[in-house]
């Protein structure tokens, strides 16, 4: 009986180790898969951040399309008002003289009719950028000319055709140095 005891205890011994085996290979299996969890976890919140800046960029990519969206209109805008104002612009070989309104010499009827100090289009006289031109030009549209830049009609004159053009000087003096002279000129169109 001692031995059939002694089995029993012994059965008994080994089915609690088995059963205690297998409890530890269970909760090791489950610490196992808790640290996997945890792993998974921090992996899941390193991409959740990822995602995060993802996103950012993204709001970010769409801000500056809007952006760049609007200065291609903008530039769009640009490149059609410059094909109007191109459409007017012409070039053209100009007599040039000049005339002085405002020196103490000047003649009524040569250098100005009426006021010396207002222009045909009743604009003051712009000493360096008033200039008189024929009909064909409006008041304020713009003329660059050759050796002066861009100058502006405000004036006319008896003797002033589409292609004089009549610069207004500080003094005669200055109007006799630069005589009459032919000058490359283009039309730029209105102000």
């Amino acid at each position: 009986m001692k031995n059939e005891y002694s089995v029993k205890s012994y059965l008994a011994v080994l089915l609690g180790m088995i059963l205690i085996t297998v409890a530890l290979v269970i909760d090791g299996e489950r610490q196992v898969d808790r640290a996997v969890v945890a792993r998974n976890l921090v992996e899941i919140s390193i991409e959740n951040e990822r995602l995060d800046e993802i996103e950012s960029r993204l709001v970010e990519i769409e801000r500056r399309q809007v952006k760049i969206e609007r200065t291609q209109l903008e530039i769009i805008e640009a490149q059609i008002t410059i094909l109007e104002v191109l459409s007017n612009v012409f070039g053209f070989d100009a007599e040039v003289t000049a005339y002085a309104p405002m020196d103490e010499g000047a003649i009524e009827g040569m250098c100005f009719e009426g006021d010396p100090t207002i222009t045909a289009s009743g604009e003051k006289v712009e000493i360096g950028t008033t200039i008189a031109a024929g009909r064909k030009y409006p008041f304020g549209s713009r003329i660059w000319v050759e050796g002066f830049g861009i100058k502006t009609v405000h004036d006319r004159g008896g003797m002033i055709s589409d292609r004089h053009i009549d610069v207004a000087v500080a003094t005669r003096n200055e109007a006799f140095q630069i005589g009459r002279t032919t000058r490359r000129a283009v039309y730029l169109g209105g102000e």
